[in-house]
């Protein structure tokens, strides 16, 4: 009768991941909704220049505004007028406490509104005016001019409430540009290509898309390789399948943490759960190979719980050192370096935990026979081939020169390090 911990308590172990497994895909989706890049949000708190732009927030009117602009903008244009008289906010009826939908812009101004404004109220000549808003609201030429909006701080407040609770499928900000071209190729006639906005809302949605598309591809990119990683290290299509979704269940636990603690996403963290898949498989594979040893060598029974005895000292190790580098970043005065830092070294942690429980669970429950058979197990080791064990010899022949080639390699890599440069322009994320 086997007594070991996996033995009688492994299929417990599984069906405990599979009451998780729900909530896991509920976490990481409402974390992936939550994604929002608001570069003021950015800013550390003890730095003078937040204090300063919080009081001024504070004592004048906020610049969540977007201008648009297109070819053909002019200051007498047809179109600037039609757009800017459909994009106005409705009138609310008397008796309404409020407007039947959120608006989004609570004003709207052309160039040519704030023209006039300045001849007819400031007493300018129209030369004088069109002088004052070169180069901001009017075109260097004279003529070329655009649509200013005003993001509407209520509508927003509302929209964000009903989006929260599941009324709404995209955020505010989303949809208000989307209001924006929709109005524009639908209504003025102007093609969505010719179109040009700026603001911060602008560049906020335009980090959140751009971080979405990047978080894809890296996942993309990270399942294959880690697959085909796997494979090649373990040559058992089993055991890939029991790494690969190792791997998938600890990043989809790192973004859960992310939504339960109260934290929104943002493009820098969105790499976060990429790192925590590699370290799983990495973790998996190793255990993995610990596996594979104790078929080898005392057989089936008993195989999970003594590969965990064997590998859980150099996986803690290995997970321990890696997730304090990670939380170094803490210390940057960056959040979103923070947050990083923070999660990613919370999502190692998880990685190490779900490696020596979930892994030795599935292997209790599916055991790898073929392991058993030594030359099964041999041909099935690419680490045992010919042409491994003969690199090996050659290296323990050479020690002296792969060591002296190490060093030259740290000392070039060390010189490396003084010449990095770092920054974190918008543009360069």
């Amino acid at each position: 009768m086997n007594n070991d911990f996996f033995s009688r308590h492994g299929f417990k172990v599984l069906l405990v991941i599979a009451f998780l497994a729900p909530m896991m895909l509920a976490g990481t989706r409402r974390s992936l909704q939550s994604n929002s890049n608001d570069v003021k949000a950015w800013l550390p708190d003890a730095y003078e220049e937040t204090a300063v732009f919080k009081w001024y927030q504070q004592h004048f009117e906020g610049d969540t505004f977007v201008m648009v602009s297109w070819e053909g903008c002019t200051l007498d244009s047809p179109a600037l007028s039609l757009m800017a008289k459909k994009l106005q906010p409705p009138p609310v009826p008397e008796n309404q406490p409020w407007p039947t939908e959120p608006e989004f812009f609570s004003s709207v101004r052309t160039g040519k509104d704030i023209l006039q404004m300045l001849i007819d109220e400031q007493g300018l000549e129209p030369e004088e005016a069109v002088n004052r808003l070169r180069g901001f609201l009017i075109g260097q030429d004279g003529k070329q001019t655009c649509l200013l909006l005003t993001i509407s701080a209520s509508g927003q407040e509302r929209w964000e409430a009903e989006w929260a609770a599941g009324k709404r499928k995209q955020k505010f900000l989303h949809a208000a540009l989307d209001r924006i071209r929709q109005v524009a190729s639908q209504e003025c006639a102007i093609p969505e290509a010719d179109l040009h906005m700026g603001g911060p809302p602008v560049d906020n949605v335009a980090i959140d898309l751009e971080g979405q598309r990047s978080l894809y591809r890296l996942a993309g990119v990270s399942a294959v390789v880690g697959i085909l990683m796997s494979w090649w290290c373990l040559r058992h299509w089993g055991l890939t399948y029991m790494v690969f979704t190792c791997g998938l269940f600890t990043a989809g636990c790192s973004l859960a943490v992310v939504y339960l603690t109260g934290t929104r996403m943002n493009a820098i963290l969105l790499t976060m759960p990429s790192l925590v898949y590699v370290a799983a498989i990495s973790g998996a594979i190793h255990l993995a190979n610990y596996y594979r040893d104790e078929v080898r060598q005392h057989g089936l029974e008993g195989a999970p719980t003594r590969a965990v005895k064997a590998a859980w000292l150099p996986l803690f190790l290995a997970t321990a050192t890696t997730a304090i580098g990670l939380a170094s970043m803490y210390i940057s005065e960056l959040v979103p370096i923070q947050l990083f830092g923070l999660y990613s070294a919370i999502g190692v942690g998880i990685s190490f935990v779900i490696v020596c429980t979930y892994m030795p669970a599935m292997l209790q429950w599916i055991p790898i026979r073929s392991f058993a058979d030594p030359q099964a197990a041999n041909s099935s080791d690419p680490l045992l081939s010919a042409r491994w064990q003969s690199v090996g010899e050659w290296i323990l022949r050479r020690w002296g020169l792969v060591l002296g080639g190490c060093l030259v390699l740290m000392a070039i890599g060390t010189y490396g390090v003084t010449q990095v440069e770092t920054s974190v322009k918008l543009m360069r994320l």
